[in-house]
């Protein structure tokens, strides 16, 4: 019987095979971009791949996602994700991470060889860049939005980095929860992303250091944008990586229409299975999502929170989820 990784091992050799199986990948973010590139990488002999995800399941995601089915919903999206790919690969070891990933946990990408990132969280994207280009990680950037997307590999040292590219900005000027997005468009970038992880451990290939694909549906031709370094950039020219160091109470919006971060001031660590059951008896509708996190439903509200206190709200009016927070803080002792 030939080898799963045959037919790929006929054009890229055995060496090159085999430092796959040797490279360890980080992948933030296993929606719609992260499921094709985990599932593309799984199936490549990637070694070991470490899956972040703060989500769960839910029915929406079944149209851009190659791995949920509909009785995922509910489930954490890394621990149904690395249970489907084991059944691809058993030699791949795959570790689900469900947290939310902020200054607090960025450690985690530490040990890896390269990191993929598929979220939308604009602010996770620029601490992910601020920390691997501290620590000397490459990492791959990705995202889609209704008919197109972009992909940009990021070396080591940046120069050019991902604020050299798109400066300060806060905020996606659109995501796909806002806009919609178009399957096809998954697809192709997340090929992408795929193809250049594994440039990254072979050597085959062009190398596009410097450059962002951008790519939309309909034209004949993909751009291939030059994005020059920039001498004052905060992270990889001055090294000041501005948003490794935030670490201040933050509300933020995020990927997703209506829905805002929430931090506390001081850290803070929550027994999930314990303030689950306080929050049931005082008559709130809560579920404790396999002692990992929260689900709180209230009024027109939708609350995950995590054990550090930081917590995910959906909400149409901002000083409402604020209030919401600020009686959960109280709840749960985390703002004295």
């Amino acid at each position: 019987m030939q080898d799963m990784f045959s037919r790929q091992e006929f054009f890229i050799g055995k060496d090159n095979q085999k430092k796959l199986s040797d490279g360890s990948v980080a992948v933030v973010g296993c929606g719609s971009l992260g499921s094709f590139v985990i599932s593309g990488l799984v199936r490549a002999g990637i070694g070991s791949i470490k899956i972040i995800d703060r989500d769960v399941v839910e029915n929406p995601n079944l149209y851009a996602n190659c791995i949920f089915k509909k009785s995922d919903i509910g489930k954490p999206k890394a621990l149904v994700v690395k249970e489907r790919m084991e059944g691809i690969n058993s030699r791949c070891s795959i570790e689900a991470i469900v947290k939310n990933l902020d200054y607090e946990n960025i450690d985690l990408l530490l040990d890896c060889d390269i990191i993929v990132v598929c979220t939308d969280n604009m602010a996770v994207r620029y601490l992910i860049n601020d920390v691997a280009i501290k620590n000397g990680i490459p990492w791959i950037y990705g995202s889609v939005a209704r008919d197109e997307g972009y992909m940009m590999p990021v070396n080591a040292d940046g120069k050019p980095c991902f604020r050299c590219m798109f400066g300060d900005r806060k905020r996606s000027s659109t995501t796909c929860d806002e806009s919609g997005v178009l399957l096809p468009i998954i697809q192709i970038v997340s090929s992408l992303q795929i193809y250049e992880v594994i440039k990254h451990f072979t050597n085959i290939g062009k190398s596009i250091h410097g450059q962002i694909i951008h790519v939309k549906l309909g034209e004949k031709e993909s751009d291939i944008i030059n994005v020059p370094p920039n001498p004052g950039c905060k992270t990889c020219s001055l090294r000041k990586f501005p948003s490794s160091t935030n670490k201040e109470y933050t509300v933020a919006s995020i990927c997703g229409k209506d829905s805002y971060q929430f931090k506390p001031k001081t850290p803070c660590k929550i027994n999930i299975s314990e303030f689950t059951k306080k929050l049931i008896s005082a008559g709130l509708d809560a579920e404790d999502v396999k002692g990992l996190m929260i689900r709180i439903f209230h009024d027109d509200m939708k609350v995950t929170l995590f054990e550090n206190g930081t917590a995910i709200i959906k909400a149409n009016d901002k000083e409402k989820a604020k209030k919401l927070y600020e009686r959960i803080l109280t709840a749960i002792k985390c703002n004295e």
